[in-house]
């Protein structure tokens, strides 16, 4: 992989944590174990956040995250399943950010969304901020989200 991948990676993981809803304390699940859903753990244990698992598409919910599911889960798949398996496994009132776009449509039940108060949202492109943060973490033991 090349240098500027991964600063893309860990660009994109910064503009998740930016986006609002992470918060430090939050506990959180990464949905994916490739480069990108690694980059996306690693910035988001450096932002303070209370734990952070990878885990895979195929993984049931063994009751790691307790008997709610994480606070905020962090999509890093284009597999239009794993939108849906994130939309399940959040908490109610948590949070599911798309760090990728799905591959295709996605089957959404709209009664776990509204009546589990979750919320869908999609991080888009990091601006230029995020990416001159992510140049810095690797020289830094600890960093703010607030830049």
């Amino acid at each position: 992989m090349t240098a500027v991948n991964s600063l893309n990676f860990l660009a994109r993981g910064v503009r998740a944590m930016r986006s609002g809803y992470v918060q430090p304390g939050d506990i959180a699940a990464v949905v994916g174990t490739g480069t990108l859903a690694r980059a996306v753990a690693d910035v988001s244990r450096a932002s303070g956040l209370l734990r952070v698992e990878c885990i895979k598409l195929e993984w049931d919910n063994d009751g790691r995250f307790g008997p709610f599911g994480p606070d905020v889960v962090l999509v890093c798949d284009t597999n239009p399943a794993a939108t849906n398996k994130a939309i399940h496994l959040v908490r109610p009132s948590g949070t599911v950010l798309l760090i990728e776009t799905p591959a295709g449509p996605v089957d959404i039940d709209t009664n776990v969304i509204v009546m589990g108060d979750r919320r869908i949202g999609g991080v888009g492109d990091p601006k230029p901020e995020d990416i001159d943060l992510a140049c810095r973490i690797g020289n830094a033991d600890s960093w703010s989200s607030e830049g």
